[in-house]
């Protein structure tokens, strides 16, 4: 499966190569525009010394498929944001209940290896990003994904397509993180985070 290939929005210098899908290049530009990169501060992960978001958002940006597939958003387990890609840009707080949401549903479909929820922002497909093989009937015993990628899409989009994204970046993501996992993984808050988007459950795909 191929990705399709996004504008460039790289503007710093890599410290960690996450890599690119593709043989396009992508080169430093000196700094972001409005609808550049928008990140929260992510503790205790060490951002950007550790992780270039730039090249993170690079990485997103190329599973956005307009109209359908319009955000992606990368975050923790514990429910911290680190990124994401909009098209068109939406506010970081409308980014947040997607976070909130995808990691109410991961919790609970995990056992799964991801989820899917119909919501008054569309359609959410949330995937881990894991550097150990996840075997049927995971408890919370298990380690903890890297991180979660969740992508929203309209209607038009079926569940599978939108599943089988998120899976192709989680897996490249992996090959990345995963020498960073003592820092990326953290446990997720005892209050867990509000989100108001109403929901329903999507069907379970087998």
């Amino acid at each position: 499966m191929s990705m399709s290939m996004k504008q460039d929005r790289s503007y710093s210098h890599p410290i960690i190569d996450v890599g690119y899908v593709g043989p396009r290049s992508y080169q430093p530009n000196p700094a972001p525009s409005k609808n550049e990169l928008l990140t929260s501060q992510v503790t205790p992960i060490r951002v950007p010394s550790m992780l270039v978001l730039s090249n993170l958002t690079n990485l997103l940006s190329q599973i956005i498929s307009l109209p359908a597939l319009h955000t992606a958003v990368l975050f923790t387990p514990a429910g911290q944001l680190v990124t994401f890609v909009s098209e068109p840009i939406r506010p970081k707080d409308e980014v947040r209940i997607i976070v909130g949401l995808s990691g109410e549903v991961w919790q609970e479909t995990r056992e799964q290896g991801y989820g899917m929820v119909d919501s008054e922002l569309g359609r959410i497909v949330v995937v881990p990003v894991e550097d150990v093989e996840r075997k049927p009937g995971s408890t919370a015993e298990d380690p903890l994904p890297l991180m979660l990628i969740a992508l929203n899409s309209d209607e038009s989009m079926e569940w599978t397509e939108l599943q089988a994204k998120g899976k192709l970046v989680a897996t490249h993501l992996a090959r990345s993180l995963s020498k960073y996992r003592e820092f990326l993984v953290v446990r997720k808050p005892s209050t867990p985070p509000t989100t108001s988007a109403i929901a329903s459950p999507a069907p379970v795909r087998s």
